[in-house]
């Protein structure tokens, strides 16, 4: 079976605006219309050969209290996600929610910013 290739940049590459794009497509946020964007407090594309690993929290509009902190996996060859919430600032253990797969409009938007998605 032949591969297709489309854009020139490795996914592992992600920038940290591109992520957080793809954060808000896939709603691992909190909800836009209570809570401002996300902000990424780290990006980590060296711990493991094919996943990113990204913590962010959001501020609430109204008066912006920080949300709880969030742990995004990118794996970057099977193009699956999963996240974590951090509950009480570290004091309670982590919950995970189901992986996903990228959805067809995160896999469009990263083929328009040139990232190589292979079909």
């Amino acid at each position: 079976m032949k591969q297709l290739q489309i854009g020139d940049i490795g996914l592992m590459a992600i920038t940290e605006e591109h992520l957080k794009r793809v954060l808000i497509i896939e709603g691992c946020i909190c909800s836009l219309e209570y809570w401002d964007e996300p902000t990424i407090t780290g990006i980590d594309n060296t711990m493991f050969s094919n996943r990113i690993v990204a913590d962010y929290y959001s501020l609430r509009t109204a008066d912006k209290i920080k949300s709880s902190e969030y742990t995004f996996f990118l794996d970057t060859e099977l193009f699956s996600f999963h996240y974590s919430k951090n509950l009480y600032g570290g004091a309670l253990p982590m919950r995970s929610t189901e992986g996903k797969r990228l959805g067809l409009k995160s896999l469009s938007f990263l083929i328009q910013c040139g990232y190589n998605i292979p079909l």
